[in-house]
């Protein structure tokens, strides 16, 4: 199978009810602790330049699929496919 560029993907919700979006143009926050701020806080990142669909490793019943997020420092994100709430395709 060939790797398929989507256009965003959202996680699904954590404990606080907070959803983690990426889409491909558009910056992103993540919660980072820094020396100056040693509770964690969200910062910006991005923007976020591809978002890809790929063949993960055989599965139990079937090879599983896996999405890759990428901004201008390299793989900034990556999930099984089957943990997503959504994956938004670009259109040909």
């Amino acid at each position: 199978m060939t790797d398929r560029e989507a256009h965003s993907i959202e996680g699904l919700p954590d404990c606080d009810g907070e959803v983690t979006c990426y889409t491909v143009g558009h910056t992103y926050s993540r919660m980072v602790a820094t020396v100056e701020h040693p509770n964690y806080q969200y910062k910006k990142f991005g923007p976020v330049t591809k978002i890809t669909i790929c063949t993960d490793l055989p599965g139990l019943h079937c090879s599983m699929e896996r999405a890759k997020v990428f901004d201008e420092s390299g793989l900034v994100f990556e999930a099984p496919v089957a943990t997503l709430g959504g994956i938004h395709y670009m259109n040909s």
